[in-house]
């Protein structure tokens, strides 16, 4: 009766979850080989396509980064904020506080103009979710030191933070395919004067609004986490675990309330797990790799379901491809820091 979960699990996946930060970020900027759509349907193989290559960072083009959290906001939209990157041109590690939102339709970023003055701090690994046609941000890591000698975490945030748009004026789109006919076509020095007016004279804008304090504000919270995992359903956000955590709460979109659903994972259950994967199918939360804490082997390859509104909390195992990790044509090796999303009218 479960079958019907149908999760793309996105194979831009760290081997080894220990890897520092640089050495992800050496990874990161490799662009990937790109296949033609005939080659792709000969071989029977998923076909990938760039919508938007690396690039020198810009008012159009984000830096890159990991460890960010992404949504798709409707209207062929997807919103991605924050997270980390290391600048080798500075030699220094840069966290992230920027919010971008990019058309799945015209493939075009525009960086989003805040008109708040209160606004999260830059974090690592924060998870976000849509709600209502917002986007609520929680947790992340604000890093210990620079993060020159390696990553260390640091006490992260505990806060729940709403980012709502405004609304985007339907010719944006014509304006990006005037700025990319300006950037190939007219002299430097117009396209230097005409891009920062477009910008300016269509802004995407938007706002932040703290709706919960978390802890350090007085209130029942989770405690504060990175590398979590967050999935919306009905009026609720449930969060699992994170890193060196094992409990299970939900967040109430409408009263802005946390309740605590067990304090640590049931025995037999996926354990204390961090970069892992949570999704929501069919009113129940799905849980898929990721690394737990405090063992050798630390990274999986297992599915564990839930049904948060039993009574007795109980984790079921869906499988792990056989045990050994290695994965094979009908189940993937194992994986953590990856992304998972539940394909919308999914059948089997």
């Amino acid at each position: 009766p479960h079958a019907c979960l149908c999760a793309c699990l996105l194979l831009a996946t760290l081997e080894a979850a220990t890897a520092s930060p640089a050495e992800v970020e050496a990874t990161a900027t490799v662009d990937p080989p790109v296949v033609s759509e005939a080659e792709a349907e000969d071989s029977g193989e998923v076909l990938w396509r760039i919508l938007h290559a690396n690039q020198e960072p810009s008012m159009f083009s984000p830096t890159v980064r990991y460890g960010h959290a992404a949504v798709e906001l409707g209207d062929g939209l997807m919103v991605s904020t924050h997270g980390y990157f290391y600048n080798h041109k500075q030699h220094r590690p840069d966290w992230r506080d920027d919010s971008w939102v990019f058309s799945l339709k015209d493939h075009w970023f525009r960086e989003i103009q805040l008109k708040s003055t209160s606004n999260p701090k830059a974090a690592f690994y924060p998870t976000s979710v849509t709600y209502k046609g917002a986007i609520y941000m929680f947790g992340g890591d604000n890093m210990v030191g620079d993060g020159r000698k390696g990553h260390h975490f640091g006490i992260g945030s505990d806060e729940v933070w709403r980012l709502e748009l405004d609304p985007i004026p339907p010719y944006i789109g014509l304006g990006h395919k005037i700025i990319q006919l300006a950037d190939k076509y007219l002299p430097e020095m117009i396209n230097s004067w005409l891009i920062p007016a477009t910008s300016w004279l269509i802004p995407v804008t938007g706002e932040w609004t703290l709706v919960h304090k978390g802890e350090k504000g007085g209130l029942v919270s989770p405690s504060p986490r990175a590398c979590h995992a967050a999935a919306v359903i009905g009026n609720k956000m449930y969060v699992s675990a994170g890193f060196n955590k094992s409990d299970l709460w939900y967040f109430d979109f409408d009263d802005a309330t946390w309740t605590e659903l067990h304090p640590k994972s049931p025995k037999g259950g996926p354990g204390s797990r961090y970069s892992h994967s949570m999704s929501a199918f069919d009113k129940r939360l799905y849980v898929y790799g990721g690394n737990v804490w405090g063992v050798k082997d630390k990274a999986r390859t297992d599915i564990w379901m839930l049904d948060p509104t039993s009574s007795n909390l109980e984790w079921k195992f869906l499988g792990n491809g056989g045990g050994d990790g290695k994965g094979g044509e009908s189940w993937p090796p194992v994986r953590a820091h990856h992304a998972a999303v539940v394909e919308e009218g999914g059948s089997g």
